[in-house]
């Protein structure tokens, strides 16, 4: 996926939203003991985005740090029946915060 994607902070409800802007084909919601994540799928069958809630607990970081993220990165690893998943972020003041995401999808499965 890459760096070039939007990045948005919505403080009050703390959602934090990673994507590109293309359309969207479908979504898929995962329920993560964190918080929960809304995985959105383009119409190539990629990642295409990532909504995430309770942002400040998924990421460990406090809402101040979300309202300055100055780039973010989403590696991606398809495999047969999973996608794994690398979100880095980092702030104006250069700390980086890294989580990793295994969700059971698959692009064929998906599009057949």
């Amino acid at each position: 996926m890459g760096k070039n994607f939007k990045v948005t902070y919505e403080e009050i409800e703390d959602i934090l939203y990673l994507g590109k802007e293309e359309k969207v084909k479908f979504s898929l919601d995962l329920a993560l003991p964190s918080g929960d994540i809304v995985v959105d799928i383009g119409s190539d069958g990629k990642i295409a985005g990532l909504e995430v809630f309770n942002a400040t607990e998924f990421f460990s970081m406090l809402s101040k740090e979300l309202q300055n993220i100055k780039d973010a990165e989403i590696k991606v690893i398809y495999s047969p029946s999973y996608t794994s998943m690398s979100i880095n972020l980092e702030t104006k003041k250069d700390l980086v915060k890294s989580s990793n995401l295994v969700i059971p999808y698959s692009k064929n499965l998906a599009f057949s």
